[in-house]
């Protein structure tokens, strides 16, 4: 992203550095707090987005000094999709807790949850951190037409994960049937709408359409910082041999 590469280095490494520092933190601090997610905080897909976006930030941690260290080493592309899937997912969890999700707990009085530590970490500043990682570095990714299709892997896997156990009577922490009232069928049914409440089939239809839309973003903004990250080095290399002939000449 920057011109000098020592300086690209230290920036994408303290970036995946703060992204495992706050999940960390977040997932602590949930597990010794008094709210909602506390007592079976990785049933919810904030936790498991938030440890997924932390494991492959310290796997590409690693890969990133190898590859510093020895430059013609190459990180596997499904390395890259595979961080793909996961920045969707964290997204995903960073914008439906702030258009959704908050709006709700505010109605039910539990606004004081915004302002925890575990709040902030999760919903907040991993994903952000994320974001920006994701965007600024890595541009050896080899972005496919179909690639935007891979950002439903983890909300797909999750709502299996998440049916399955409602339909074994699974409680989510003070007596909740489900993660999220949106995934509730058996309180809202799956295709019913009742006092405009929508059945869980619509809520599905809805964040799916939802998540290809923010795939298709993440990967708009990769490619249009890619091509000028690209047309930066071309410049940089025509002027280059520009001089070298105009020495030689």
């Amino acid at each position: 992203m920057f011109k000098n590469k020592k300086v690209n280095f230290a920036l994408s490494i303290i970036l995946k550095v703060l992204i495992i520092v706050f999940c960390l933190t977040g997932v602590i601090a949930g597990a010794y707090s008094d709210t909602f997610m506390s007592q079976k905080q990785f049933l919810y897909f904030t936790i498991q987005s938030n440890v997924c976006i932390a494991l492959i930030s310290f796997v590409f941690l690693i890969l990133e000094i190898i590859k510093f260290k020895k430059p013609e080493f190459t990180i596997p592309n499904y390395m890259y999709i595979i961080k793909y899937i996961f920045t969707v997912a964290i997204t995903l969890t960073f914008i439906v807790f702030s258009i959704i999700l908050t709006p709700t707990m505010i109605v039910k009085g539990h606004g004081w949850y915004l302002s925890t530590i575990e709040n902030v970490c999760l919903h907040n500043l991993v994903p952000i951190f994320a974001i920006l990682d994701y965007c600024l570095f890595n541009f050896h990714f080899m972005i496919k037409k179909s690639t935007f299709v891979w950002g439903l892997a983890m909300p797909l896997y999750y709502l299996i994960f998440v049916s399955s156990l409602i339909f074994a009577g699974t409680d989510f922490g003070d007596g909740a049937k489900a993660p999220y009232f949106f995934l509730d069928f058996k309180t809202n049914s799956w295709f019913n709408i009742v006092n405009g409440q929508l059945g869980t089939f619509y809520w599905i239809i809805i964040i799916a359409v939802f998540v290809l839309l923010i795939s298709l973003l993440l990967l708009w903004i990769k490619l249009l910082i890619s091509k000028k990250v690209r047309w930066r080095k071309n410049v940089k290399k025509t002027f280059i041999e520009l001089k070298e002939t105009d020495d030689n000449g």
